[in-house]
């Protein structure tokens, strides 16, 4: 903090002009503007960067394990194979990033903004992405296992070869969601909802937890019956008389 208790950022500190390789000793880096900055294997490890402009930033190879980008807008990015194990990116914006092969394993995702994301090959084990938005994400061949996805909107994602093995996707939106040979051992589905799955079979569904809890496709019945969404139930109930009594045919 700065006298009078105004917060201080990076650039009011005149932090030099980021580089490739570039390792700041100390000094705050909240706030940071550095869009379209060329920060290929960076090391920023556990630095605080909340809140900072990174959109277009090239960060391939970077070291940010436990940084904090709590807020910051990295929308464009190039994070591919950086390593964010553990990072803080709570409500980031992430959109049509490209993460892929990074390692995300026991980062914080909630409520980021992940949508067209690319993560093809990329490491989220335990990671926390509760209530993010991914929609469109290319998820293929990522290793999900163990992560947390409640309430997380994947619309459009696609999944295909990804394991997401006991990984917890409570009430997550996954419809057109493409599940070509994703591995569902153990994967939580409770309320979530599958409707309009690619690529879906009844072998690999039937693996998951709570699978029979899910919002499915008549075609993803799988010998059980469907819990119908509250459009459907709608849909199903006969209409009521204004007086409460069920409506009698004429």
């Amino acid at each position: 903090m700065a006298a009078g208790g105004t917060a201080v950022h990076a650039e009011e500190l005149s932090v030099p002009p980021p580089v490739p390789g570039y390792a700041p000793n100390e000094g705050p880096l909240r706030g940071s503007a550095w869009a379209g900055a060329d920060l290929r294997s960076t090391r920023l490890a556990g630095r605080d960067l909340r809140g900072s402009d990174l959109r277009d930033a090239d960060l391939r190879g970077g070291d940010l394990q436990g940084a904090i980008l709590r807020a910051a807008d990295l929308t464009g990015a190039n994070l591919q194979d950086a390593d964010l194990t553990g990072a803080d990116l709570r409500a980031v914006k992430l959109s049509g990033a490209r993460l892929r092969g990074a390692y995300l394993r026991s980062a914080d995702l909630r409520g980021a903004d992940l949508r067209d994301v690319e993560f093809r090959g990329a490491d989220l084990r335990d990671a926390n992405i509760g209530r993010a938005l991914l929609s469109g994400a290319q998820l293929q061949a990522v290793d999900l296992r163990g992560a947390k996805l409640a309430g997380a909107y994947l619309r459009g994602a696609d999944l295909a070869a990804a394991d997401a093995s006991k990984a917890d996707l409570t009430g997550a939106v996954l419809r057109d969601v493409d599940w070509m040979q994703t591995l569902l051992d153990g994967t939580e589905l409770q309320e979530a909802d599958l409707r309009g799955a690619r690529h879906l079979s009844c072998e690999q569904l039937t693996r998951a937890s709570h699978w029979d809890r899910a919002y499915r496709d008549p075609g993803h019945a799988c010998g059980v019956a469907r819990p119908l969404p509250r459009e459907e139930q709608l849909q199903a109930t006969p209409p009521v008389a204004a007086g409460g009594d069920d409506v009698a045919p004429e």
